[in-house]
């Protein structure tokens, strides 16, 4: 069959619907793990297709986070390193890390970078895995790392923001809006595996 009697076919009403249904069955099984679903206007409406969900507040998926990450450095961190080592040589000693996990940041990257004595490093996460990266930040002595799992930006006044692989799950964490409403603005914005494209916002569904 020709291309575009292909793509007229699967453009009549009840053949969207039948192919709509077979793409969801497939996202919402084990073998559509990691793959995507929808376009919706909002958070709120890619929820409310999706089964009742913890979302990123779960304790389980710091497993790998903990055992991996906050021990190894990837290929994909070292455009991170690069700015962050200048900016450490511009005496930029505070960091606010949107999405951080449990320190994976700071705890991997201090196996390359000498951090400077004054260095603090505020995680933002989710309840469950800022009580997880408090729990390692204590048992390894970590005092120049803390957590929050409140993105208040009237409180936020670091000089380096770091955030990697992260905003696009953040609701309400476009750069624009956080960057209006912190109390100091940050000298340096590290933005790492970010995924964008020149169209219109819209909000997906993935199956993690």
């Amino acid at each position: 069959m020709h291309s575009s009697v292909k793509n007229f076919v699967k453009a009549l009403p009840i053949m969207r619907t039948y192919v709509d249904r077979r793409r969801y069955a497939h996202f919402s099984s084990k073998e559509g793990f990691a793959s995507h679903y929808g376009v919706f206007d909002s958070f709120a409406q890619a929820r409310e297709m999706c089964p009742p969900s913890r979302e990123f507040n779960q304790r389980e998926l710091t497993d790998e986070y903990v055992n991996i990450r906050t021990k190894q450095v990837f290929t994909y961190d070292y455009p991170v390193i690069f700015w962050l080592h200048n900016a450490f040589a511009e005496n930029s000693t505070t960091i606010f890390d949107i999405g951080g996990s449990v320190g994976v940041h700071y705890h991997a990257y201090k196996q390359v970078l000498d951090y400077p004595l004054r260095t603090t490093w505020l995680v933002f996460e989710t309840p469950e895995v800022v009580q997880v990266g408090r729990e390692i930040a204590t048992r390894m002595g970590s005092l120049q790392l803390s957590f929050t799992d409140s993105l208040d930006m009237s409180q936020v006044e670091a000089d380096i923001w770091i955030s990697a692989g992260a905003l696009h799950y953040i609701e309400d964490a476009r750069p624009r809006r956080l960057l209006a409403n912190c109390r100091k603005c940050p000298t340096h914005i590290i933005i790492n595996k970010l995924p964008v494209y020149s169209g219109e916002d819209f909000v997906t569904a993935q199956n993690m």
